[in-house]
């Protein structure tokens, strides 16, 4: 207690003493003081909270992780995209409370009122400056075509001191699962699992093994549509669900056989689960483009 007090205390309707001003103003100098290293360090280190990047699975709330629930259940607020039952996953294990921040984009669907990549980063530090645990929920496992490496270098330009990442279950094994084949199966057991068992020419067919790219635009397709240029026997393709037609017709152009299986999987795992089996010269054709909007697919 500041000296004076008591006598300050007891005097309740005479006049402070001289003392009690004092110790008020120094009080009040000191919570100033306080108000404007918290501002500062907050500007410069946003050391007061933290972020835990989650990888929320392909949607369906079952498959979070334990280590992610438990992020979820100790967060002040989540910035989240537009996930499979993100809400339902929020809701199952986050505090009634939490602060919810949407920022999901969608390919080729609301992208006029989508926040753009450094809005995004720019509310992370914002509201870890605020002093809040934050969890950035991104779908799928964040460190596959998820921009974690963007997001955490901005973290770190920004002074954030502790960030963690928790991995989740990737579409890249769980969307040929829900087709129906595991992601590393030979080319002639993708085609019996699919239903489209067209007889394939290539003598020497490639190994077990699977190659993974993004098909957001045409400017990627070089990288992956040459048949020569990947040695698998499946070719797992992110972001390509809106030009679908396109991608088939790169794949084909690029020297895949038009009768070799082809499987969209849409919402994999998750109640919205739509599963359609071609081939990559029907998809070329546009067999599947009346199903369309197709994304989120692999």
């Amino acid at each position: 207690r500041p000296q004076g007090h008591r006598q300050g205390a007891r005097r309740r309707s005479g006049a402070p003493t001289a003392g009690w001003k004092r110790a008020v103003r120094a009080h009040s100098a000191a919570k100033r003081a306080r108000a404007h290293t918290h501002t500062r360090v907050c500007a410069s280190a946003c050391s007061a909270g933290r972020v835990t990047v989650v990888g929320a699975g392909p949607g369906a709330p079952d498959l979070l992780t334990l280590r992610g629930a438990a992020a979820l259940a100790a967060a002040d607020a989540v910035v989240y995209d537009e996930l499979g039952d993100c809400e339902a996953m929020i809701d199952a294990h986050c505090a009634a409370g939490v602060r919810r921040v949407y920022v999901g984009k969608r390919g080729g669907r609301g992208q006029a009122g989508a926040p753009a990549q450094a809005s995004i980063e720019a509310t992370l530090a914002q509201l870890v400056a605020d002093g809040l645990d934050v969890v950035r929920l991104k779908g799928g496992d964040p460190a596959v075509f998820g921009r974690l490496g963007s997001e955490l270098a901005a973290l770190r330009a920004a002074g954030v001191g502790e960030v963690h990442v928790v991995p989740g279950v990737s579409a890249l094994s769980a969307a040929p699962l829900a087709a129906g084949f595991p992601l590393t199966a030979a080319a002639a057991d993708i085609a019996s699992f699919t239903g489209a068992a067209s007889p394939l020419s290539s003598p020497s067919p490639p190994p077990p093994a699977f190659a993974v790219a993004t098909a957001h635009d045409a400017a990627c397709d070089a990288e992956w549509a040459s048949r020569g240029a990947v040695a698998a026997s499946t070719l797992v393709l992110f972001m390509g669900a809106r030009r679908l037609g396109a991608v088939a017709a790169a794949l084909r152009e690029g020297g895949w056989e038009e009768a070799t299986p082809l499987a969209v999987v849409q919402w994999a795992h998750t109640t919205r689960q739509r599963v359609f089996v071609s081939t990559v010269g029907r998809c070329a054709a546009g067999e599947l483009d009346v199903h369309q909007p197709l994304s989120p697919a692999i």
